[in-house]
């Protein structure tokens, strides 16, 4: 019989690929393409909705997202034996208005710390969550290398 707990285990990989270099928009950094959305919408938190595939604040450029959320969610609960699907699922990225990172020690340079908490929400409405620590910049593409993953024709 599965546990419960497991649900844990898959908020914390799902929190791994959502901060993971690889998950990029058009060949950038997806965190630090959100970074800016952020700065320009004068807020420090951004949700998505994985079952929804919604995003608070509303983030067009989230439909190019190279990686679909929602059938990793799907693919890892029926891979850990679980019968019924969680009712929810949130990314939640809050951007520290301090710069702390893993260790606890400031960094002084000009980027941001940010936490990514991953929520996943049971059928008896039990909340199951993983978190990232990490760092970003703002997507600035004219100092940035587009990844060699990036095909605009596809």
């Amino acid at each position: 019989m599965v546990r419960r707990k497991e649900l844990k285990s898959v908020a914390e990989s799902i929190a791994d690929k959502f901060v993971s270099r690889y998950n990029d928009i058009g060949g950038y950094w997806t965190i630090g393409k959100i970074y800016r959305f952020l700065d320009t919408q004068e807020t420090t938190e951004f949700t998505y909705d994985i079952i929804d595939q919604t995003s608070t604040p509303t983030y067009g450029a989230f439909d190019e997202i190279d990686k679909p959320y929602a059938q990793m969610l799907v693919s890892q609960c029926q891979n850990k034996g679980f019968c019924n699907m969680p009712v929810g699922a949130k990314v939640i990225l809050s951007f520290e208005s301090e710069n702390i990172i893993n260790n606890g020690t400031m960094k002084k340079t000009g980027g941001r710390s940010f936490l990514c908490t991953v929520v996943i929400e049971d059928d008896i409405g039990q909340l199951w969550s993983g978190q990232r620590r990490d760092w970003c910049w703002k997507h600035q593409p004219e100092l940035e290398i587009r990844s060699t993953r990036y095909d605009p024709q596809n």
